[in-house]
């Protein structure tokens, strides 16, 4: 996959790694992990093909992890500074 790191929290994003929610979101129980009455799968999955757009965009190349049904709804967050490591 290369080599990732960050050497700052505010440079441009040169390369991320991201995962799709489709699967892992798609029977994801709202209540179990606290994402409120209003969650949609499908709206979620909207927004996050509209970030990786945004982010594509701008000139970063994104790594796509496997899109599965592996009940870790919560791995399609934007950002997780606990992976964050010196390039």
């Amino acid at each position: 996959m290369g080599s990732f790191g960050a050497n700052a929290m505010n440079a441009p994003l040169r390369r991320v790694i991201m995962r799709k929610p489709d699967a892992a979101m798609s029977r994801a129980n709202a209540a179990e992990w606290h994402y409120g009455p209003t969650f949609d799968a499908a709206i979620a999955a909207a927004q996050h093909a509209v970030l990786a757009q945004m982010i594509a965009g701008r000139g970063a190349e994104i790594h796509w992890l496997a899109n599965v049904d592996d009940g870790l709804s919560d791995s399609i967050f934007t950002r997780d500074p606990s992976i964050i490591t010196h390039a």
